[in-house]
């Protein structure tokens, strides 16, 4: 596992949970039921891998008329995960997806998911936000600002990039394409800015950057080296403490 090899790891529920379109926020009980039970199997697995968290979303929006009802539903399905945990070295971990493009999530506005966050963190005190830049860009809001404001129930964070200004382009919304792809939103320049602004708001306190890029070409490991000679502060340089 990994803790043998001197490494942790994060398990992505939110894969499965798109993949299936399940959603902790449904409505519909049944329909939750089944995203929860989609969790819980993430989660027995990440235990099996020693995964130090699970990272879930919370589902697609129901409509205006079922918000409210909706947002109880991912707060009761968190809680619901955290008395499965019990006492394992699980915690959770949620991941805003876009509202509007996409995944058409609940929870993809920045404020509204970081107060749902603070909500749970009475409770469930380990419970926090996970923010990407290309989810928030998606959502029409500003990366640092939207980190400084959910800076106490934030500590783990996403570069990825995404195109949301050409509705023509093949790869429009969160697909999660290249840092060097033509008219996306976080080329290598702005993705070192962004990174140099982080290091004095987490100064002292603990900040994962994780990037997060899909390989569309035959050959990964090349892709991925090449994406590395484009930031390479991002594994060179010695961050402050964040």
């Amino acid at each position: 596992d990994l803790a043998s090899s001197g490494l942790t790891g994060i398990y992505i529920a939110v894969i499965p949970l798109k993949g299936q379109d399940l959603s902790l926020c449904a409505p519909d009980e049944p329909h939750r039921q089944a995203a929860l039970d989609l969790a819980k199997r993430c989660i027995d697995e990440a235990g099996q891998l020693g995964c130090a968290q699970v990272m879930i979303n919370s589902g697609r929006h129901p409509g205006e008329a079922l918000a409210d009802l909706g947002l109880k539903q991912f707060k009761r399905s968190v809680q619901e995960l955290a008395a499965y945990i019990g006492t394992r070295p699980i915690g959770l971990l949620l991941e805003p997806c876009d509202s509007q493009m996409d995944a058409r999530n609940l929870l993809g506005p920045t404020a509204l998911s970081a107060d749902v966050a603070r909500a749970l963190r009475r409770t469930v005190p380990d419970f926090a936000l996970t923010l990407d830049t290309a989810h928030i860009r998606e959502e029409g809001e500003d990366f640092l600002t939207e980190v400084s404001r959910a800076l106490d129930c934030c500590d783990h964070l996403h570069f990825a990039n995404c195109v949301v200004d050409d509705p023509a382009d093949p790869y429009y919304g969160d697909k999660h394409v290249g840092f060097d792809y033509p008219g996306s939103a976080f080329p290598p320049a702005e993705l070192k800015r962004l990174f140099t602004a982080l290091q004095p708001m987490y100064q002292n306190r603990s900040c994962r950057i994780a990037l997060e890029i899909l390989c569309r070409e035959p050959d990964p490991e090349a892709y991925f080296r090449r994406v590395a000679a484009q930031i390479p502060w991002f594994f060179q340089e010695e961050p402050q403490p964040c």
